[in-house]
């Protein structure tokens, strides 16, 4: 995964079951930390120990400005 990917978060123990996930964009990688900007405005830090819970949806292909499966 990559900055600028689109992926879904799932919530570890969601309060609404209707809720399980979230979309977001990545926005930061680092080696602590991953940062997504989420669908409803937030921000949520992401540490390495939890992204096995990321899916990714969509990646930006290199040199191109198409979005893909």
């Amino acid at each position: 995964m990559k900055v600028g990917d689109i992926v879904k978060y799932y919530f570890p123990s969601p309060e609404d079951e209707n809720k399980k996930y979230i979309l977001a964009i990545i926005s930061f990688i680092s080696d602590s930390k991953l940062v997504l900007d989420c669908e409803d405005g937030t921000c949520m830090m992401i540490s390495p120990k939890n992204y096995d819970r990321l899916e990714l949806v969509r990646s930006l292909v290199p040199n191109e400005s198409v979005l893909v499966a």
